[in-house]
């Protein structure tokens, strides 16, 4: 607990670093430092000041007045670089062109120029974009009309809800029509932007002194005011992205297993096929069997033993059927371990299926066989009748039988592969992601995660 911080954002701290410790199987190492050094920033009561804009607009110069160096002096000795090189970006110059500025209410104000953009090097502008929307107060620094691409960063800059300070510079060099139509151009250009937060200065004016006292004054009032949004505000805004970038990646996890399943099904799809055509002329051959078995008892029977044999050899059948698909079940499931218990529920979905298919089958038959028997004269031709009947019902119960277990299985086996990416989703998305993130974070997650995914 850092004892310089409120209660409050002590609190934002622990959920901050709750939520990196969540996020760190989802981001990359350098996703991480850069969240982690904004968390440091929180940490030691930094806020950084980022001077963004086109080349030529005199940031650097802007940068060394702020610091009270002369912008007339070699420039060697001066803290900001004023030639060339700072259109030669890289990652030691990006160390060298940060700098502390000065202590307000207790917090250190560090100054950082960014690279020039609109200018040859195109690397630059998504660097810039990036450094600016890292920090905490962004001094966007023109001297000539802002268009293009910069509008629309201006306003992505102004949506951030982080302080952003309109500094016209060089005043000198403009009349004051002139610097009264560019603020009216601004203003047009950029909606959410307030009139106060417009400052006019003259970083490196000829023959007189820099004109930043209404800069000083605008970065310290806010500095001095709302400490708690710009300790927390960069963070929060990183945090969305994180968590908007932790979404994404979860979703292409996803879409990734989904995709296997689908590949793993392709590939054995003609082997699984094979397996239910197997089982189909297995049970097909028993069918025959049992059907001839119970037409000859039928046959040699009195009718009223019927509905009894040929009910045990229908269900015997049944049995064996079952068995032959339960084998075929396994065999098709999905992954290395069937679901037994699945497939039970399938094939007996299937008996149920096949005993309403067949309801009226056993009532017409035990009718026509005691309508056929009962008359001495036609016993012996009812019998005959009979037998064929008997044999009739019985095929159709199995072959029933026999294509509502294949049907089912195969439904059942599509149903299984749905289960087995919802079990993915559930494990690797809600208990090792969604439910360990802080719950102010969990809602804005779930939203960005697709709803008909989970």
């Amino acid at each position: 607990m850092n004892k310089n911080l409120s209660t409050e954002l002590n609190a934002l701290l622990k959920q901050y670093k709750d939520t990196v410790a969540v996020l760190r199987q989802e981001l990359s190492e350098r996703e991480l430092e850069e969240i982690g050094s904004t968390i440091n920033r929180m940490e030691e009561l930094k806020v950084v000041v980022s001077v963004f804009g086109e080349t030529n607009s005199g940031k650097s110069a802007l940068l060394n007045s702020l610091l009270g160096f002369n912008n007339d002096n070699d420039p060697n000795t001066l803290p900001f670089s004023v030639d060339a090189q700072i259109n030669k970006w890289s990652d030691e110059i990006e160390k060298n062109n940060r700098k502390v500025w000065q202590e307000v209410s207790g917090l250190e104000i560090v100054l950082q120029d960014t690279p020039g953009i609109a200018g040859d090097d195109f690397s630059h502008f998504p660097k810039a974009k990036k450094m600016a929307t890292s920090s905490d107060i962004v001094l966007y620094v023109f001297s000539e009309e802002i268009k293009g691409d910069q509008v629309r960063v201006m306003n992505e800059l102004l949506s951030t809800q982080k302080p952003v300070i309109f500094v016209l510079n060089k005043i000198d060099k403009h009349r004051p029509n002139e610097i009264e139509a560019k603020k009216k151009d601004l203003i047009t250009k950029a909606p959410n932007l307030k009139n106060e937060m417009i400052v006019l200065t003259a970083g490196h004016p000829i023959r007189q002194e820099p004109m930043i006292d209404d800069l000083v004054e605008t970065i310290t009032s806010i500095v001095k005011y709302k400490q708690s949004e710009l300790i927390g505000g960069t963070i929060e805004n990183f945090m969305n992205q994180a968590l908007n970038l932790a979404a994404e990646r979860k979703i292409e996890k996803i879409e990734h297993e989904r995709r296997r399943i689908e590949n793993q099904n392709a590939k054995i799809a003609v082997e699984k096929a094979l397996v239910l055509k197997t089982a189909n002329n297995m049970a097909d051959s028993i069918v025959i069997r049992y059907a001839t078995a119970a037409s000859l008892l039928a046959a040699a029977i009195p009718f009223r033993l019927d509905f009894i044999t040929t009910t045990l050899i229908s269900g015997g059948m049944s049995v064996h059927i079952f068995s032959i698909f339960s084998v075929a079940g396994i065999i098709v499931s999905m992954g290395n371990k069937p679901d037994t218990n699945l497939i039970i529920k399938q094939l007996a979905e299937a008996a149920i299926q096949m005993l309403f298919a067949n309801a009226v089958a056993f009532p017409a038959y035990i009718a026509i066989s005691i309508g056929l028997k009962s008359n001495p004269f036609s016993y012996w031709v009812g019998s005959l009748l009979d037998s064929a009947f008997t044999f009739f019902i019985v095929s159709v119960v199995g072959y029933s039988f026999s294509f509502y277990c294949a049907n089912n299985l195969s439904w059942g086996e599509k149903q299984n592969a749905t289960e087995v990416l919802k079990e993915f989703i559930r494990k690797y998305i809600y208990e090792l992601f969604i439910n360990k993130i802080p719950e102010k974070y969990r809602e804005q997650v779930r939203r960005l995660i697709n709803p008909d995914l989970l």
